[in-house]
């Protein structure tokens, strides 16, 4: 079982994933933090070869002959849109032999094929079932907005937070018809290991609120990401379903670039059910 948390309300399945036990049958090319493995850096290309995460991800998602969907997220606040038949151009991680012809069904041919990634955004908008989407994150916030019928999974670090990369997913929900009702948060770095410099905090508490300013573990000027997301979230009426209270930096369970260094990615994973 590919270790996290999962949930599931009947029209929309999420799974917050946790670092994952790293063996013979999990081998990223780049990817050394320690003896587990995660889902990906942004540096990591897959190799070509069966990898078990994938097809643990999908059993736990239900979801065994879906593609799992990531992107080449930037901290901006684009939104990619998939729907059944409509989805922008592809490229696979591994090598030209996987690339979009290959694809041009959506389906696997092994529920341990690699993710494909499709393009560069932010936000990544599913309004059907038929694919598994996927944000990776170290310290920055993971986030599934849930609707009827659709989920927006988000990326929302300090700069896309203040630039509302949360109210432009809002907003594509909300023009394709899906009323957004409720948020799930996974880990991101809290501010005792958050220390941040005073122009950028004020600048931050400008745009989202004076609900972000905190103090790190030795009484320095910190963002508190967790508070300011919350903030966002309530603000847009939505119901704040779940927020993991576990800091990236202090609980191993998770991995942390700014604390640790570390390259690998833990995140969140949705689907319409």
């Amino acid at each position: 079982m590919f270790p996290g948390d999962l949930f599931d309300d009947g029209t929309v399945r999420v799974l917050l994933a946790h670092r994952y036990p790293r063996d013979d049958h999990a081998r990223p090319e780049v990817s050394a933090d320690g003896d587990r493995a995660g889902l990906g850096g942004s540096t990591e290309r897959y190799q070509p070869i069966d990898d078990e995460r994938w097809a643990l991800v999908r059993e736990r998602l239900r979801a065994p002959d879906w593609p799992i969907l990531r992107l080449r997220q930037v901290h901006g606040v684009g939104v990619a849109h998939w729907s059944e038949g409509v989805r922008p151009p592809v490229s696979r991680s591994s090598s030209d032999a996987h690339d979009a012809p290959a694809m041009a069904a959506l389906g696997v041919s092994s529920p341990a094929e690699a993710p494909i990634e499709i393009g560069e955004a932010d936000c990544l908008l599913l309004t059907t079932n038929g694919a598994v989407g996927m944000i990776r994150t170290a310290d920055c916030g993971g986030i599934a907005i849930l609707a009827d019928g659709a989920v927006a999974l988000v990326h929302a670090g300090w700069k896309g937070l203040a630039n509302g990369v949360i109210q432009a997913a809002i907003a594509e929900l909300r023009a394709r018809h899906h009323v957004p009702r409720s948020a799930i948060v996974g880990a991101h770095i809290g501010p005792c290991c958050y220390p941040f410099g005073a122009e950028d905090l004020d600048w931050v508490a400008t745009r989202v609120g004076d609900v972000v300013r905190s103090t790190d573990v030795d009484g320095a000027p910190a963002l508190d990401l967790g508070a300011g997301i919350d903030a966002v979230c309530i603000e847009a009426g939505l119901e704040m379903q779940y927020h993991e209270a576990a800091c990236t930096g202090c609980d191993d369970r998770y991995f942390s670039y700014r604390v640790r260094g570390d390259s690998d990615r833990h995140g969140i994973l949705a689907c319409v059910a």
